[in-house]
């Protein structure tokens, strides 16, 4: 259809119309205009992440994604503006004012000038949080499930050998929260002893493998029956004066950021699965959830 003229013709859309539908519709949209670095965002998009709309800019842009994602969407815009595509699409996490990162995908539009040069970039924005952590559940449920299977098929091939079984679940459980080294550890009523050790170099997985008495934080664990999250194993060891031992052996292996989740069958406490990160690193709510989660059904 064409555009209406003469008597009694509707007028054309306008700027003006399209600010009324993107209001109507609640759209976050921005505009950017590449020779001054002159941004325009419209009011959905500044409630939506509350940001002063006066200070931005490319760079303000660029401060406040994530800085694991900086790279990928500087080179996602620029093969946009450099290529011949008039449409792209991104995604990456954005800083709220609070700190908190947010997950977004972002759609753009290029116009280009009489000499083929982008002049301004139009998009749309929109925060798909909720999405990403649902894809993120479900695959964490996902691997949880194949770790089971796992297990279950080496217990099928494993009759009366206990010792591949507890090194799949050692392993399925590193896999599933991240860990560098780490042990599966039973407890006998009166003794731990580690029956499957990932990571640890010798003789320091021979000395995790013997029987011994429960010490400090084996106590912790028989006391709380909760699982233990250690930020820095360093920090913390070198705040007990009784521990020489373990802080020599763990200064020497370099363990860092800790995490241990009990086992339990039908209320009664029969071990517990260690995760070590050789880095300060901690482990997110969702991964020791996870953890916890998988070693419930061991």
């Amino acid at each position: 259809m064409g555009t209406k003229t003469g008597p009694g013709a509707k007028p054309a859309p306008t700027e003006r119309t399209f600010e009324l539908v993107a209001r109507a519709l609640d759209i976050a949209y921005y505009e950017w205009w590449l020779a001054t670095d002159a941004f325009y965002t419209s009011s959905a998009l500044q409630q939506l992440f509350g940001h002063d709309p006066s200070i931005w800019n490319w760079e303000r842009l660029l401060q406040l994604i994530h800085p694991d994602d900086v790279a990928g969407y500087r080179a996602a815009i620029h093969a946009h503006i450099t290529g011949s595509d008039e449409r792209s699409e991104v995604t990456y996490r954005f800083r709220m004012p609070d700190g908190a990162y947010v997950w977004v995908h972002q759609h753009n539009v290029v116009e280009r000038g009489p000499d083929g040069r982008v002049t301004r970039m139009v998009g749309t924005v929109a925060n798909i949080t909720a999405a990403v952590e649902r894809e993120a559940e479900n695959l964490a449920l996902i691997a949880r499930q194949d770790a089971s299977i796992e297990i279950l098929k080496t217990i099928s091939a494993s009759p009366g050998n206990l010792a591949p079984v507890f090194d799949a679940i050692l392993q399925k459980a590193h896999i599933l929260c991240g860990a560098d080294i780490g042990s599966l550890n039973i407890f006998d009523g009166a003794q731990f002893r580690a029956v499957a050790t990932h990571g640890f170099p010798e003789p320091f997985g021979a000395l995790v493998r013997q029987a011994h008495p429960p010490g400090r934080y084996d106590q912790l664990m028989l006391d709380s029956e909760r699982s233990q999250h250690i930020i820095d194993m360093q920090l913390e060891l070198e705040q007990q004066d009784d521990d020489e031992q373990l802080r020599g052996t763990f200064a020497h292996l370099d363990v860092r950021t800790g995490l241990r989740v009990p086992l339990r069958k039908d209320g009664v406490y029969l071990g517990d699965i260690v995760a070590y990160r050789l880095t300060v690193r901690p482990f997110s709510d969702k991964e020791i959830a996870l953890l916890e989660s998988f070693a419930a059904q061991v």
